[in-house]
This record gives structure tokens, sequence and C-alpha cells, in this order.
């Protein structure tokens, strides 16, 4: 038996739809101004699994601010030391936890205290007032990446497509 989804929207400025139905909604989706796209979750070498690290493209033809803006890892709030600001259109930035020391030769363009588990999580991205622009859910285990050896990170195949699906 299908379920049924009644479905209202409202902007910032208060215009608001018509009631729709919607009987398959399939995962949520954000509107892909700036994507989470690697995720560096298993740390960098053996023992400094702490030394995690985060990678936002903006996929759009403009630059885009994102100071003011948020993460969080599983309902925690990251905090940022370095504050990243400016994402160029079509670029990419380096979030590194802790210090500049995660990834050699990178000089990273923000710095946060925070942890991800070894065993999944899900990492929101806000704007400035709140809203969510993009989120990785992998509180059921990582999609991909390696913890011991080589260390590889996960990295998104399509800045199109939903940050929760295993692509």
């Amino acid at each position: 038996k299908p379920i049924l989804f009644r479905v209202r929207a409202q902007d910032f400025l208060g215009n608001v739809s018509e009631w729709g139905i919607i009987d398959n909604p399939g995962i949520l989706d954000w509107p892909k101004t700036i994507v989470i796209h690697e995720v560096g979750w298993m740390g960098t070498r053996l023992g400094r699994d702490d030394d995690q690290w985060l990678e936002l493209h903006n996929p759009t033809d403009t630059d885009i601010d994102i100071f003011g803006w948020s993460l969080s890892f599983s309902g925690y709030p990251v905090v940022f030391i370095k504050e990243p600001h400016i994402i160029p259109a079509h670029g990419y930035i380096v979030l590194e936890s802790n210090d500049d020391n995660t990834l050699p030769n990178v000089v990273a363009d923000g710095m946060y205290t925070g942890t991800m588990s070894m065993d999944g999580a899900h990492i929101v991205l806000q704007d400035a007032v709140g809203e969510i622009v993009d989120e990785v859910d992998a509180r059921g285990g990582w999609f991909a990446g390696e913890f011991q050896g080589m260390y590889a990170s996960m990295e998104r195949v399509s800045s199109t497509l939903p940050g929760s699906l295993a692509t």
C-alpha cells in the first residue's frame, strides 16, 4: 500500500504554495549550491584517525560566500578554528580537522574541531540562516573509503545526485 504525503512549501519571503500530494517521495534532496564532495573520515595514517577532512565543491557559475555557514556530524556542531569564506565558481575548498597538518602539501581553506565516527556519520551543511544546503547520511556505515592501509577517502561521483546515495 503506497504512502501518500501532503506537502506545501513556503519561501523566505513568505510565499506559500498550494497543497500537493506526493506518492513516492524517494530521497529528500537539497539545492546543490554547495556540495559535500569528499570526506576523509578515516584519518591519514596509522594512529591518526582524528586527521579527518572534508572537501566542499561549488558546482555553480557564481562565487559563493559561506561565511557563517555551519556543519554538524551526527547532530554535533562543528566548531570552526579558521572559518572558510568564498568558494569560487566550479571550485573546491578543503576543511581540515584540528590543524593544518592533516593533508601534507595542502593548505587548509578552513579548520574545525570535531570528529566523525569510524562507523559512519550524518554530515549536514547549513547556510547562514540555518537552511540545509547538502547532507551525507552515512549513519548506517560509510559508502566508501578505507581505514587501514591506503586510507582512501569517500568521494562523491556526481554533484547533481543526492549526497546520501552510495554512488
